[in-house]
């Protein structure tokens, strides 16, 4: 098998094709099983999370519930400037 770098769930995929990925996630969540997931659509994966990082050039700059991310003024200063 080929030695890939790790991509994100949606990359490159079909719109349709990334909602039925993400309730892949969720289904997989809802079993107790642990999901460990890199993803640039915020919207998405907060949608099938507990727990979210915000990372900065690989940096952890915030932690908390998906519902505290979701409303954070802190992480959208970060990621759409102040």
């Amino acid at each position: 098998m080929p030695n890939r770098a790790p991509c994100e769930p949606s990359a490159g995929l079909a719109p349709q094709l990334i909602d039925r990925t993400f309730e892949h996630v969720d289904q997989i969540r809802q079993t107790g099983t642990a999901v460990l997931m890199v993803e640039q659509n915020v919207g998405a994966a907060l949608e099938v999370t507990d727990r979210a990082y915000a990372l900065d050039m690989g940096e952890n700059k915030f932690e908390a519930d998906a519902d505290t991310i979701r409303n954070s003024q802190r992480v959208r200063d970060l990621y759409l400037g102040q």
